[in-house]
């Protein structure tokens, strides 16, 4: 990809070297928003991050159940453990592959 620096030029960049580390909590004048939910893009799919009661969950439609997760939702945790998640080779996926990030 291109981007424009600073001097107005294009510039090329890796879009694999983009990390997006969204924050928890963004302070306007008059309001408060909280990350909510971040939808990423993996496998040719997209999945889906959620927050609920201040734990962080995975859902994912293609569940199988050869797989060890027993359901479609998997447990993630904390925030910071949000922003390390792997999943399969993808480490920080939340950092490299978001695409839609939502703050209420």
């Amino acid at each position: 990809g291109q981007i424009i620096n600073s001097q107005g030029n294009y510039e090329n960049i890796i879009i694999d070297s983009v990390k997006i580390v969204p924050e928890p909590i963004i302070k306007l004048k008059s309001k408060v928003l909280v990350l909510k939910s971040i939808i990423v893009w993996y496998s040719n799919h997209y999945v889906t991050f959620f927050m609920n009661e201040d734990v962080w969950y995975l859902y994912n439609d293609l569940y199988s159940p050869s797989t060890s997760t027993p359901d479609y939702i998997t447990r993630v945790g904390t925030y910071d453990e949000l922003l390390v998640y792997s999943i399969a080779s993808i480490r920080n996926i939340i950092q490299t592959n978001s695409v839609l990030i939502w703050y209420q």
